[in-house]
């Protein structure tokens, strides 16, 4: 399933202004355990992806590409086994997921040939496909000349954040048909937010604490 963005969660997103685009400017070293606290958000971050374990200085292993039904599966048993002590470990929302992007270039780039400017950000209007079978698809992400993967990697090391897929988010779309069936991600490849089937394997990187966002966010 290609990645898109439709106009009824444009307009949220919209409405969220800089929260999709934070830089870690005061980021705080990750703990013995692997965890990592944003003093912006207070969320608690695990530095590595599922699939990777934290070792010393660094996280081992390879990052595994999960359904978000398999996800959720394997956040639950991480909090039936109190992962490094807590047992209240989720997926982060798509705003949540955002606040870890970094855009080295600090511009968002746009996909037509309109553009609504908010906030030093550039979110993409909507027009008609060729065939005038709907709205062309619009995506949020870093500028082409932003550095890959957009994260703050003296955190989240690069290791950790493939770009060959996205990431997986605990929000879904209200704008298509069967929306229950598709949900949130962040690519940082780009740093493009986007949605797709929750079939398609996607990473995973969990969180906790923090002022926990509403599905749709």
């Amino acid at each position: 399933m290609t990645s898109f963005l439709f106009q009824k969660d444009i307009i949220k997103l919209i409405s969220l202004g800089m929260a999709l685009s934070l830089s870690l400017t005061h980021a705080n070293e990750a703990t013995s355990q692997g965890l990592w606290q944003d003093k912006k958000t207070n969320l608690i971050w695990n530095v590595c992806s599922m699939g990777q374990t934290y070792s010393g200085q660094s996280c081992k292993g390879h990052p595994q590409k999960l359904t978000f039904e398999q996800a959720i599966h394997a956040i639950r048993q991480l909090n039936a086994q109190s992962f490094a002590g807590y047992s209240d470990w989720r997926l982060p929302s798509v705003t949540e997921i955002a606040s870890i992007r970094l855009c080295t270039s600090n511009v968002l780039r746009e996909d037509t040939n309109k553009n609504l400017k908010i906030s030093g950000m550039m979110i993409t209007t909507y027009a008609p496909n060729s065939r005038n079978t709907g709205y062309r698809a619009v995506a949020i992400s870093c500028d082409f000349n932003s550095a890959a993967p957009a994260i703050q990697q003296r955190i989240f090391h690069r290791n950790t954040t493939p770009i060959d897929a996205g990431f997986w988010t605990g929000s879904h779309t209200t704008s298509v048909k069967d929306s229950d069936q598709f949900g949130w991600g962040m690519h940082f490849g780009g740093g493009l937010i986007y949605f797709t089937s929750k079939t398609s394997p996607s990473y995973v990187r969990i969180v906790r604490g923090g002022k926990q966002q509403s599905n749709n966010n």
